[in-house]
């Protein structure tokens, strides 16, 4: 079960994993670096993050 800060928490992860290698690896600028990353988490968000995730039910 996941609750909503996991969720931020993969996020955040996914953006930096993301985001480095393209700033130093690949020498492109940050700001493009950034929008690359978060293009790419919302593109696969439903795809491959959402079908993994369970919210906690708050009921409980």
């Amino acid at each position: 079960m996941h609750d909503e800060k996991d969720i931020f928490i993969y996020a955040i992860a996914f953006i930096i994993a993301i985001t480095l290698p393209l700033i130093l690896l690949l020498n492109i600028n940050s700001f493009i670096a950034i929008a690359i990353a978060l293009v790419g988490y919302r593109v696969l968000r439903p795809h491959i993050f959402e079908p993994r995730f369970r919210f906690k039910s708050f009921i409980e």
